[in-house]
């Protein structure tokens, strides 16, 4: 980008229109063949990143430090100078916008002046030191200015979008080839024998009677602590996906790792919306109950879920949003609106069940990505009771 400067520095300071033309379109010619043609051909034959292999070390009694240190193998040398590759072209398109803009966007001549000290001689010859020397001294022309501008934004526009649509691809691949195998395992680690149907119900003198989920894991081993199950899901998770995330949050830059997110996360989705299907005794995306007859709008179902589950299960849901969230932008919390909306209805009271399923959410102020037929599916999967 430093040699892109250069010419069109120099060629816009000629101030002869046809030059210029020709040298953008050259510049804009060699930047989308050459320039991002030189880093294709590497990322594709140098260094396409390859699933690392499944050796893991067996941690006895600990099985979520296993999955951990299996999530943090995911990126070797290879991979690494595919995500620089990736960096450049990001990187590259950014300073692409800078250089376009600064000719573009230039100040009056006399505040350019005042603010550099510069004589208006300096300006006119193009001296490198001083900010480049606005479009209407070197093209004073009223025809050829318009030109100049549409041809400078040709060029940004064409390296721009051609860069970002193989930052878009490369960061695909990183997706399919690193990450996609590992988020399966990684929730069903997460969710790994924890119940949502059992209770255990603590009376507190003088206070409303609070109550909590017992969620079973053969390791790690139970806590006398009550604090430590209720954040078992999470923590877990937390562990995982940290391990799992963190390399490519190091090394990519902000746009391509925002990109990288909002694929995991809307993948994720998936696998956190059918494994709380799965856990409510739900068959597949479809049918959220395995008793077709309780999905009749009562608020009661044949579920696996009790009431004080679906009370643990929102906590849980929402300590998983929130991890995933943290690694990036706020933004990517949507990729779990159907999630969140599953522990909604499931947390629902029975006096307002009703409105679930009314067209308007029953005045809810919820903008609904479940449809009325299966928010009476997920309210199947609650307890009979």
């Amino acid at each position: 980008m430093f040699i892109v400067n250069k010419l069109l520095h120099r060629s816009l300071h000629t101030s002869q229109k046809q030059l210029v033309v020709g040298v953008l379109s050259t510049v804009s010619r060699v930047l989308g063949s050459d320039f991002i043609g030189v880093i294709q051909r590497r990322m594709r034959d140098e260094c396409y990143p390859r699933p690392a292999a499944q050796t893991t070390t067996i941690i006895v009694g600990n099985p979520a430090a296993t999955l951990a240190q299996s999530m943090a193998n995911v990126a070797d040398d290879r991979s690494v100078t595919f995500m620089v590759l990736v960096n450049n072209l990001d990187i590259a398109a950014e300073y692409c916008k800078r250089i376009v803009n600064s000719y573009i966007t230039t100040a009056t001549p006399s505040s350019a002046d005042q603010a550099s000290g510069t004589t208006a001689e300096q300006a006119v010859y193009g001296d490198d030191s001083v900010p480049p020397t606005p479009l209407e001294i070197l093209f004073p022309f009223p025809n050829e200015q318009p030109e100049i501008v549409a041809a400078l934004n040709t060029l940004e526009s064409a390296f721009v979008q051609k860069s970002g649509e193989v930052v878009s691809d490369a960061v695909l691949t990183l997706f399919n080839q690193l990450i996609k195998a590992k988020l399966r395992p990684l929730i069903t680690e997460t969710f790994r024998d924890v119940d949502y149907s059992t209770t255990t119900t603590t009376a507190i003198t003088g206070s409303t009677t609070t109550s909590t989920i017992n969620a079973t894991s053969a390791s790690p081993p139970p806590s006398s602590d009550p604090s430590a199950d209720d954040d078992l899901v999470k923590s877990r998770f937390e562990l995982g996906f940290t391990a799992l995330i963190h390399p490519f949050k190091s090394v990519l830059t902000d746009t391509p790792f925002t990109k990288l997110l909002a694929h995991t996360a809307t993948y994720l989705s998936r696998l956190l919306e059918k494994k709380m299907i799965h856990l409510g005794g739900g068959i597949n995306n479809n049918s959220y109950s395995t008793n077709p007859s309780s999905s009749d709008g009562s608020g009661s179902g044949g579920g696996q879920i009790s009431e004080l589950g679906a009370i643990r299960l929102d906590r849980d849901v929402s300590g998983v949003i929130n991890i995933v969230a943290k690694a990036g932008r706020y933004s990517v919390r949507e990729a779990f609106a159907r999630c969140a909306q599953i522990c909604l209805v499931l947390c629902v009271d029975e006096e307002e069940v009703a409105g679930l399923y009314a067209d308007d959410g029953g005045g809810m102020g919820v903008e609904w990505k479940l449809d009325v037929d299966e928010r009476r599916r997920v309210r199947g999967m609650l307890i009979r009771r």
